[in-house]
C-alpha cells in the first residue's frame, strides 16, 4: 500500500474530453456546461497528470519550470488538485 506522498494522481479516462491548443488546454466535462482552461502552469501539471504523478512530481515540476520554492509549489499543486476534483476531471488516485 502506498502511502500518501508516493500516491499517484491520474486525469479522469472516461467521460471527460481535453484537447492542448497553442499550450493551454481546453477541458469539458459532458456532464457539465462550461469548459476550463489552463495557464502555462496548469497545462504542465495537466500533461503530467494524463500519464500520472505523485503530488512531489507535480511540485517539483512546478519548481524547475518556474523556480519557485518547494511550499509555494506544494501549495499550487493542491490548489489544483481540488480544482480538478471539484470539476470531477480527477480520476481515482493509486
Amino acid at each position: 500500500m502506498r502511502n500518501e506522498s508516493e500516491r499517484i494522481y491520474r486525469l479522469r479516462e472516461s467521460g471527460s474530453y481535453w484537447m492542448d491548443v497553442e499550450d493551454q488546454i481546453i477541458a469539458m466535462h459532458p456532464d457539465m456546461s462550461r469548459y476550463l482552461g489552463t495557464n502555462p502552469a496548469g497545462t504542465l501539471l495537466w500533461k503530467r497528470l494524463s500519464e500520472g504523478a505523485t503530488r512531489a512530481e507535480l511540485a517539483a515540476a512546478l519548481q524547475d519550470a518556474y523556480d519557485i520554492d518547494t511550499g509555494r509549489a506544494a501549495a499550487d499543486v493542491d490548489a489544483y488538485l481540488v480544482m480538478l476534483a471539484e470539476n470531477e476531471l480527477l480520476g481515482d488516485a493509486e
